[in-house]
């Protein structure tokens, strides 16, 4: 079973309403201090109020959602699916190093690939590596001076723990004005389709140099 957490500030309260709705069982959590001083580094603290939620009985898996992305049709259907296929993987659901198509990702046998990074947008774990995640935050990084999807990444790293990026994209991150960063450009993917098509249930994972 997956459990389903959305965390992310006030402003975008109406997004994450309209994204619970279309997930069952979805919980909401709020940024408290927007627009104060964090003491850490402000999606790591929102990011935790997420992960360190009560674990429900029966989830094997959780997704953690940015207030900042739109969902494909029929994406529950979707991830269930990809969670399945992959159940030891962390899963990154929006290819943040590929926002431009490209020749290689085109001709893929697999909607799964091997990516350098893992993009906080939307994010699915086994639930049991949100213990070990939360023990090296706290031991690497006790300020939290880390933003959450590195910390997830070097986390994974750190115990050997493999990741994957799906092509084509269930998601799309629609925050083209950063909170965190106002100088950001829009990160947005052509690889984004609200009818993504591909075989979802394939075992395999293309290394892409």
């Amino acid at each position: 079973m997956i459990g389903i957490h959305i965390y992310g500030v006030h402003p975008r309260m109406a997004n994450m309403q309209e994204n619970a709705a279309k997930l069952p069982g979805a919980h909401i959590h709020i940024d408290d201090l927007y627009g104060k001083d964090h003491g850490c580094y402000p999606s790591l603290y929102t990011c935790r109020k997420a992960f360190l939620a009560p674990l429900e009985e029966g989830e094997t898996h959780w997704l953690v959602l940015q207030d900042d992305v739109e969902l494909c049709d029929n994406f529950f259907e979707i991830l269930q699916r990809i969670v399945k296929a992959h159940p030891d993987e962390i899963l990154g659901l929006f290819p943040y190093n590929y926002l431009k198509r490209g020749p290689i990702l085109d001709s893929l046998p697999t909607p799964y690939i091997r990516s350098q990074f893992i993009s906080g947008q939307a994010i699915v774990v086994p639930v049991w590596f949100i213990p070990l995640w939360d023990r090296w935050v706290r031991s690497a990084h006790p300020k939290g001076d880390i933003p959450d999807d590195t910390s997830i990444r070097l986390a994974a790293e750190g115990h050997k723990i493999r990741w994957l990026t799906t092509i084509p994209s269930t998601v799309q991150h629609i925050g083209d004005d950063s909170i965190l960063n106002a100088s950001m450009e829009p990160r947005r993917t052509e690889y984004y389709s609200k009818n993504p098509q591909a075989d979802w249930e394939n075992p395999n994972v293309a290394p892409i140099p």
